[in-house]
């Protein structure tokens, strides 16, 4: 290589790096109105609001849930969900409200009803296993091509933290908006580095 190709990449990466770093101070001042402020009545402080004590069971926002999850463990281990106000339906999506009763069999007709109304539905079955009975609640390998396909309320249900439904989950107002926001932003969900792997 010579001297001269060798100063004009130089040349290239240094511009290309002063672009990078003013693009980056220009839009990280913090959540911007689409992550946060753009729905009504919500708050912009991120920390969470407590709310008086009760059980995961008496909350309306799990307690459905919980008639078949029963055990299921908070991703808050500092505290307990419904001491921060919140439960699955909050991160996962769907109704909250269907319960199965104490009689319903795992597989019986009335156990499927349920958790057909309790869960968010995905837009192709057929790559879900949920066109044949039984109905499988396994997600098949390698979902990425699938998801994208995807609503993004079934996104949410099967994992709340992807960053295609993470503003509608985690990253409300009143949760974690500033991780959310710094995510999406950060390299490893850009990529935005990735051009020096070609000078």
């Amino acid at each position: 290589m010579t001297q001269t190709n060798r100063n004009k990449r130089i040349k290239l990466v240094c511009i290309a790096v002063i672009t990078w770093v003013a693009i980056v101070t220009m839009f990280s001042s913090g959540p911007g109105a689409a992550d946060t402020g753009s729905v009504k009545g919500l708050a912009t402080d991120s920390s969470p609001q407590k709310k008086p004590k009760k059980t995961a069971k008496e909350d309306p926002k799990s307690a459905g849930c919980l008639s078949c999850h029963e055990g299921s463990e908070s991703m808050h281990q500092s505290s307990a969900d419904f001491d921060l106000g919140i439960g699955c339906i909050d991160c996962h999506g769907g109704n909250a409200e269907p319960a199965i009763s104490s009689g319903d069999q795992r597989g019986s007709a009335t156990y499927n009803e349920v958790k057909k109304k309790a869960h968010v539905q995905p837009r192709y079955p057929e790559i879900w296993g949920k066109t044949k009975e039984p109905y499988s609640t396994r997600n098949p390998e390698r979902t990425a091509a699938s998801l994208v396909r995807e609503s993004p309320e079934f996104v949410r249900f099967v994992n709340p933290g992807d960053l295609r439904a993470a503003s509608i989950s985690c990253g409300t107002a009143n949760c974690h908006a500033q991780e959310v926001y710094a995510a999406k932003k950060s390299l490893m969900s850009t990529g935005s580095m990735l051009w020096r792997n070609y000078l």
